[in-house]
């Protein structure tokens, strides 16, 4: 078995000269709950995905 993983997520991010750090900061954590709608897929693991399929895996 492999160690933890991480995925990145390339995002486009618009920054007002007016905005404070904390309205940035919200704003950018709302959008992460929109992107992920159900938290439980951070940590599935991968002898979840595993058993998904028998291409999953022969992949992990």
């Amino acid at each position: 078995m492999s160690g933890p993983t991480y995925v990145s997520v390339p995002a486009e991010v618009n920054v007002k000269p007016e905005m404070t750090v904390e309205a940035f900061i919200k704003g950018r954590a709302t959008a992460l709950r929109e992107l992920i709608p159900n938290p439980i897929f951070l940590q599935y693991g991968l002898t979840s995905i595993a058993a998904t399929s028998s291409a999953a895996q022969d992949a992990v």
